[in-house]
């Protein structure tokens, strides 16, 4: 991992955030993608991901997360848990978006 901490630009981000944007399907591996590179990221990541997950969220119910994954529960605490450690360890302000 000390490699990848060298690195001042990581594509897997963009193309990882463009995915997050363009596809509402297969949620829970990309949450849990990121919850794994959750070290890797820094403040302007973390920004751009929530800027991201905030358009996401005002997607139409014809086009919801929710409703484009298989279990929409547990979609919805794994991203509760990515914006909870995205706000506790980049201390992004809740009232941001």
């Amino acid at each position: 991992m000390s490699d990848f901490l060298k690195h001042r630009q990581l594509p897997i981000f963009d193309i990882l955030f463009q995915h997050f944007k363009d596809d509402s399907t297969r949620y829970e591996a990309k949450l849990a993608l990121l919850i794994g590179m959750n070290p890797l990221m820094n403040k302007n990541l973390a920004t751009t991901f929530m800027k991201i997950i905030e358009t996401v969220l005002n997607e139409s119910a014809n086009n919801s997360i929710f409703r484009n994954n298989i279990n929409p529960l547990r979609v919805g605490l794994m991203l509760y848990r990515v914006i909870d450690e995205v706000e506790a360890n980049y201390h992004y302000s809740e009232n941001s978006t």
